[in-house]
């Protein structure tokens, strides 16, 4: 009976025990936590220290952006928000690890890391947020976080949809990003000639004008111009669609220049037969109505076209088909000279950038969304796509980047944009991986001699190379401002 009664004496005093040490009990000493940021320590407690291996289901955790979409401006810095979620009947320690690099994608340099530990309440739901460490100077920066050691996703809007990206990048203070000027010393006497032999051909080749289609209240038109060659003795053609109402009067005139075409996808007469505004939307070389049956695109890879010299560039020839363009609308009896506006995305942009930089009459506005062709220099170290065309295609030659960079300065959007004097509205998309952000930014810094810069250079901050969303919107309202 002794034997007995000791063993249930025994049961009963380490069951007591044991009750005491309930790991779903959390320590009172965390109550002083509440839900802060604890600073940054050295040492990262595992999970072991809380509870068993086998009892731990991982917390989640959500990037919901952060103050200001992404963009700091000003002077301040970055503050990311991070909503988590503890599924666990118990308080929960995890790190939440921010990185922070620069967008260069030969040479990925970490400017900083910081981790902090944060505690999550029982079956609590709670945002936390993280900065960096060090003061971060204007640029465009590539972001990771990671909480509890796993890589968390973010929302990138992709023209296909929503697509999850786990490093994403950020803005800080990009309307001071500095990239200047580095047009060569014969930039305005090489456009001054181009522009030259373009004029020297009107008098010989006329633009011809036939009528595409008829509505109530418009002609729309499709036009055919001469413009200068690139490396053959062919001179380039131009083509685009032209629509004026039908009603006497004189009326604004809206132009559109193009994205980068796609071979192989679908094309049509993208004007309607607007009553109230006359309407240009423009083909260069090779691209849209110029590759599309019975013509066929005679330039190859735009991109890499005549790559050996600014002589012979693809986008020489593209720019002063845009121009050619505009001297046949400027000459329509039925265009307000005082009220031409022009717009593109992309390749739109810059052909938008370029246009308003070497023609010789004002535009009353333009608007431009992800502008392409910028910033070439940092272009090569910021992106493995075009650039890397373009490389390739000038290694073939027995050329150097430095020798490539030299020729595509001379198209270069950022040093047109310093041409440019006026009203100038842009737009571009932070998680780009087309055109790079900081590429668009440095066009916008260079509008020096702008009037009117649109008050800001406006950013969607989710959306990948895109007509960014709300960009239609601003644009009306910017041209509405200029309109008489």
């Amino acid at each position: 009976m002794k034997k007995v009664f000791f063993i249930l004496l025994s049961v009963l005093i380490s069951s007591a025990f044991y009750a005491c040490k309930d790991p779903l009990t959390p320590d009172p000493s965390s109550e002083k936590k509440n839900d802060s940021i604890p600073e940054k320590q050295d040492s990262i407690p595992g999970k072991q220290d809380t509870v068993p291996a086998r009892d731990y289901t991982p917390v989640r955790g959500y990037i919901t952006k952060g103050y200001h979409d992404l963009v700091w401006e000003n002077g301040e810095q970055p503050k990311l928000e991070v909503y988590v979620v503890n599924p666990n009947p118990y308080d929960t320690v995890v790190p939440l690890k921010l990185t922070i690099n620069t967008c260069n994608v030969f040479k990925k340099e970490q400017v900083d890391t910081i981790t902090q530990m944060i505690r999550v309440k029982a079956g609590d739901s709670t945002a936390f947020y993280i900065s960096p460490s060090i003061t971060l100077t204007p640029e465009i920066y590539k972001a990771s976080i990671k909480l509890d050691n796993k890589s968390l996703k973010t929302i990138m809007l992709n023209w296909d949809g929503e697509h999850k990206i786990t490093s994403f990048n950020i803005a800080v203070d990009p309307m001071k990003i500095e990239s200047p000027y580095d047009g060569k010393a014969d930039f305005d006497q090489f456009w001054t000639d181009t522009k030259a032999e373009l004029r020297a051909l009107y008098a010989d080749h006329e633009v011809k004008l036939t009528v595409y289609k008829e509505t109530s209240s418009a002609t729309i038109y499709l036009f055919e111009a001469r413009s200068i060659k690139n490396m053959s003795d062919t001179l380039g053609i131009v083509r685009g669609y032209y629509s004026e109402p039908k009603a006497e009067g004189k009326y604004p005139l809206y132009v559109q220049f193009p994205p980068y075409d796609t071979p192989g996808s679908d094309f049509s007469c993208p004007l309607y037969g607007n009553a109230t505004r006359c309407e240009m939307h423009v083909s260069p070389r090779g691209q849209y109505i110029n590759m599309r049956s019975p013509y066929k695109n005679e330039y190859g890879t735009w991109i890499t076209y005549g790559v050996q010299s600014k002589e012979t560039y693809y986008y020489r020839g593209a720019y002063m088909d845009c121009v050619r363009a505009m001297d046949f609308a400027y000459d329509r009896e039925k265009v307000d000279r005082s009220q031409i506006f022009a717009y593109g995305s992309s390749q739109g942009g810059a052909l938008t950038i370029a246009t308003a930089a070497l023609w010789e009459h004002p535009f009353a506005a333009i608007s431009v969304c992800v502008p392409f062709l910028g910033d070439w220099p940092d272009f090569f170290n910021l992106s493995n796509g075009f650039p890397a065309d373009i490389k390739n295609a000038a290694k073939k030659l027995g050329m150097t980047n430095e020798q490539a960079l030299d020729m595509l300065s001379y198209i270069d959007a950022k040093n047109m944009a310093t041409k440019i004097t006026c009203p100038v509205l842009e737009i571009i998309c932070l998680q780009d991986d087309v055109v790079p952000p900081h590429t668009n930014a440095s066009i916008y810094n260079n509008l020096i001699n702008c009037p009117d810069k649109g008050g800001r250079l406006y950013i969607s901050p989710l959306e990948n190379h895109a007509w960014a969303q709300g960009w239609s919107t601003l644009m009306a309202k910017f041209f509405k401002k200029y309109s008489k």
